[in-house]
This record gives structure tokens, sequence and C-alpha cells, in this order.
């Protein structure tokens, strides 16, 4: 559209991925599937899937990313300058203390991508962390992993999707609360200006 406008095209963006939620709000559909079954085997199954979920789904991603920013269709506007919007893993601390603190982190770095890091994440990596561009490997299983999603009927775009609107009402409702406190720290200041 910005090259059909005459526009420039180098704009830089990313497309935030908040990875740790998708794998707690499956965790929770997975408990509820294996409540529900009789079968030792679909509950052996399921309990595989634990933790699985959201680097599998990151992993998926990328490479639907590399398809389109690989592809020949890419060319006529990388040629003018146009840049590809690269994935951003958000929330890559982990919340269940059973899992690695780094299993949001280690199996997510590869090329064009940002990892957006809390500091107790941050200092676990300097301490313990693989540099390594491991993004790529382990798509046969990630492949596995949203296969049996489907098999055991839990829909991931369902999850995703709610994720989606409850993370961006998460954004509004700090970004209100930011403009309420300059609004009052700026009436405070005009009120002591006045005197």
């Amino acid at each position: 559209t910005r090259v059909e406008e005459g526009r420039p095209p180098a704009v830089e963006s990313v497309a935030s991925f908040f990875v740790s939620r998708i794998d707690v709000a499956v965790y929770k559909l997975i408990q509820e599937k294996i409540q529900q079954s009789k079968s030792a085997t679909e509950k052996d199954q399921l309990l595989e899937l634990l933790g699985k979920t959201a680097v599998a789904n990151a992993k998926a991603a990328y490479l639907l990313y590399k398809k389109t920013y690989m592809s020949p269709s890419w060319d006529p506007l990388k040629k003018k300058g146009a840049r590809p919007q690269r994935p951003l893993w958000a929330s890559t601390s982990t919340k269940n203390p059973h899992y690695a603190d780094l299993m949001y982190v280690d199996p997510l770095i590869g090329v064009n991508t940002v990892n957006t890091l809390p500091p107790a994440t941050l200092n676990a990596f300097l301490d313990h962390g693989t540099v390594a561009d491991t993004l790529e490997s382990g798509v046969d299983k990630a492949r596995e992993v949203l296969e049996q999603l489907k098999f055991h009927k839990i829909d991931l775009r369902k999850v995703t999707d709610a994720l989606e609107v409850e993370g961006v009402k998460l954004f509004v409702d700090a970004y209100d609360k930011l403009l309420a406190g300059l609004r009052s720290k700026k009436e405070s200041m005009l009120a002591v200006a006045k005197k």
C-alpha cells in the first residue's frame, strides 16, 4: 500500500507473540480433557502435550514468516526498500515452576527475531542460556504437537484469538492508566504553578 501511494516502504515493525500465555491457557484445556477422559492412553498423550504448545506455535509462525518474506513475491517490495515485519517473542518468563526457566528463550533464537526478556529471565540466560540459532530445529516435533492438539480437539485458534483480545485490553488499560496518571500530574503541577 505504501509503495502504491508513493510513500517510503521502509517501516520497522514487529508481530508480538505472547509465548508463555499460550501454554498457560492450553494447560487449563489439557487438564480439563484429562479429567474428562476415561482412557489411560489418552491421558498419557495429553500429559505429553503440557508445556509444548507455545514453542511449537512460535516455530510454526516463524516458518510462515520465512515463507512470506523469502518468497519471490516479496522481492519487488524488498528492492524498493521494504523491510519484513519481525516476530517478537514476548511473555518469555516461565510461569510454571515445574518448567525450565529458559524454555521460551533457548528454542526461539533465530534470524530477524526479537525476544523481550524480563530481568530474571535475562539473568538466567546470561548464566546458562544457549547462544545458537535454534528456531528451525525441532520443527517436525512442533508440527506433531500441533497435530496432537487438533486430534484431541484443542482449538489453538480459539486460544490465540482469546489471548489477542485479552492482550489488547491489557495494553489499552495500561495506556489509559498512564494517561490518567499524566493528567493528574499535570493538574497538580498547574495548581502549584498558580499559587
